[in-house]
């Protein structure tokens, strides 16, 4: 009988597969490389890789320096149009800078998009530091504030789903990766209405996030403020006050533009 496994292959284009294992290699490598270590990282021969490299410098998704190729600028293309075709892209901008300015802090708006928390917009305030999450960073929903605000206004099917495809893998050794850890805190977060993280995405930054929610209770993402844990501290009053009054502003705004 096949398996679930074997089902999935068949509706996969191998030639399609192997392009994204080399555009992903060309990113895990820093963004350039020549063929034997893109085929390293791919774990593909270098024959393959290199045919593939060449298809996509054909269609303008990579550009060829010398021996080294890389990743063009036809993705940052593809990826703006997306971002500016995502509902609420102008009000979430605008509100995200204001936020930026306001806290001094870096600030985030994450969606959810197949089960994985993504950066949509990111402002880095006058105080802010450098951190690894750059507009497009993919985390794991318990990796993220963002993703674990998300996850605490789904239903626990969805959750249990989420896990059930991705489970609970660690950015650093505070994350949680524990199910029923995760379960608890969804439900604190239902209840006092935020999601926190403290060094669970990065070392030493800490993350407070609230989701952001249309009528009906469509959830569209999460606003997240983050800074390094001697900045921040335990959350004040003020600062929850002001997160929760732009979401809600920026929630409006959504709703009625």
């Amino acid at each position: 009988m096949p398996t679930e496994e074997t089902n999935r292959s068949d509706r996969l284009i191998q030639a399609t597969s192997t392009s994204v294992a080399v555009i992903d290699a060309l990113i895990e490598i820093g963004g350039e490389g020549g063929v034997t270590e893109i085929s390293d990282a791919a774990e593909l021969s270098t024959s393959s890789v290199h045919k593939h490299l060449n298809t996509l410098r054909e269609s303008d998704f990579i550009v060829k320096n010398g021996k080294t190729y890389s990743l063009s600028l036809r993705f940052l293309d593809i990826g703006g149009f997306i971002r500016n075709n995502h509902p609420g892209s102008r009000e979430i901008k605008l509100h995200i800078q204001e936020m930026a300015q306001q806290t001094n802090h870096n600030v985030f708006f994450t969606v959810e998009e197949n089960g994985r928390a993504v950066v949509l917009y990111r402002e880095v305030g006058r105080n802010g530091v450098p951190m690894r999450s750059r507009i497009g960073t993919r985390f794991y929903m318990n990796q993220a504030a963002g993703g674990i605000a998300i996850l605490a206004e789904y239903p626990d099917s969805r959750v249990e789903a989420i896990i059930e495809r991705h489970g609970l893998p660690p950015a650093t050794e505070k994350t949680m990766t524990d199910r029923d850890v995760l379960m608890e805190e969804l439900d604190r977060v239902r209840e006092r209405g935020y999601a926190m993280t403290v060094g669970e995405t990065t070392e030493g930054v800490q993350s407070i996030a609230v989701p952001v929610t249309l009528p009906e209770e469509e959830i569209i993402g999460a606003c997240a403020v983050s800074g390094p844990i001697h900045r921040m501290g335990d959350p004040d009053e003020e600062l929850l006050q002001y997160l929760r009054t732009m979401t809600n502003e920026l929630e409006l705004n959504i709703t009625y533009s």
